[in-house]
């Protein structure tokens, strides 16, 4: 579990959120999430998470609508988000083999020009953290209802085809680049859980000579296929039928705009839905939590999902037993308490949940911690 000097930070930093603002959407996850981004730092974990409160407040994050608990949907704040997505294509699209979100950009098919036509640098960037907030407070926690514990990162997908030494080289796109990176490094640390960059064309090596001090040292760490095959890796995590045909899968999504456009996932499933509305998604995290805590002190069965979510939804989201290799099945990471806990040889009935964990490898040095 956490060293107790890290659960000393913790209980302090938990300290300082509520005496700094009262709420109960403070909850152990988001802190932990700043706390390990700064490597247990009080002071500069503390620092990092007054500026993102000063941050919420100068965007209007925190003004939701009368009764609402969350931000709804980013159409009612970005009327351009349409045009956004045709000059930008990006979208999530579905889960990785393990549960979490498969998030897509295509960064070779940006359309600048047009882009600028319709809405502004500032407004794509407003745009960005709405949809970074609904990752933090939606898509993750509906994920972590349908496999019953926490899923606390994302699978990101960067497709580079078609991208031309003009768009890297253009001062407005590096800027607002700059801008939307900022953010996710800033205000939501701590939920990349890899990155699979495709069809990186010659003009890449610009693209990465730009980019790169934008990145800090962790999260480059956690990008794939600079130095080995991309298309082999995503193949590894994504089942065919969750990939779209431009990246090698099955999928062809028919509704307007295509598969980026499909918001494919379990919080589209009416059964989550009403859970999601059950209560405020402050409670929810806190109860998968305890949850995660059992499951990893063996108190709990980690098979077990929440009441509300049908056993054949839960099933399309985990693979079959023989897909996970045996290796994996050996010790098991703890998003909460940030470490791994060995498993016992023989779990009976219970070694298919057990491999279908995202959670499980042989060592921290094997799998990408997700």
């Amino acid at each position: 579990g956490l060293s107790a000097a890290q659960e000393a930070a913790l209980s302090e930093f938990r300290r300082r959120a509520r005496e700094r603002l009262p709420h109960p959407r403070f909850h152990d996850v988001l802190l932990l999430r700043f706390l390990r981004a700064r490597k247990f730092d009080i002071e500069a974990a503390w620092t990092m998470f007054s500026e993102h409160l000063d941050w919420r407040e100068s965007t209007g994050l925190d003004v939701l609508p009368d009764g609402a608990t969350s931000l709804g949907s980013p159409e009612l704040r970005f009327p351009e988000m349409l045009e956004i997505k045709r000059c930008y294509p990006h979208g999530f699209h579905g889960l990785d083999k393990f549960g979490r979100p498969l998030y897509i950009e295509r960064l070779g098919r940006l359309d600048l020009g047009r882009l600028l036509r319709h809405t502004s640098p500032e407004r794509v960037a407003a745009y960005f953290a709405h949809e970074l907030e609904r990752l933090s407070t939606h898509r993750l926690l509906a994920c972590s209802l349908a496999q019953g514990r926490l899923v606390e990162k994302i699978v990101t997908v960067l497709d580079l085809d078609g991208l031309s030494v003009r768009t890297v080289s253009q001062a407005a796109a590096r800027r607002m680049l700059q801008a939307i990176t900022k953010v996710q490094q800033c205000h939501y640390p701590e939920t990349m859980g890899e990155m699979i960059i495709m069809n990186a064309p010659r003009a890449f090596h610009l693209a990465w000579k730009f980019a790169c001090p934008m990145i800090d040292v962790g999260t480059v760490q956690k990008i794939r296929g600079l130095q080995e095959d991309p298309a082999q890796r995503l193949r590894e995590l994504v089942e065919p039928h969750n990939l779209p045909r431009f990246l090698g899968g099955e999928c062809e999504c028919e509704c307007p705009g295509g598969c980026l456009s499909s918001d494919r996932g379990p919080w589209q499933d009416q059964s989550i839905i009403a859970e999601l509305g059950s209560a405020p998604q402050w409670e929810i995290w806190n109860r998968l939590a305890h949850q995660t805590r059992a499951q990893v002190a063996g108190s709990a069965d980690p098979g077990v999902l929440p009441s509300s979510l049908s056993a054949q939804f839960a099933s399309t989201l985990s693979p079959a037993p023989s897909r996970s290799p045996p290796r994996r099945q050996r010790c098991t990471w703890s998003p909460i308490t940030d470490s791994w806990h060995s498993i016992p040889a023989s779990r009976g009935p219970m070694d298919s949940s057990t491999s279908a964990s995202p959670f499980v490898s042989e060592s921290p040095r094997d799998y990408a911690t997700p």
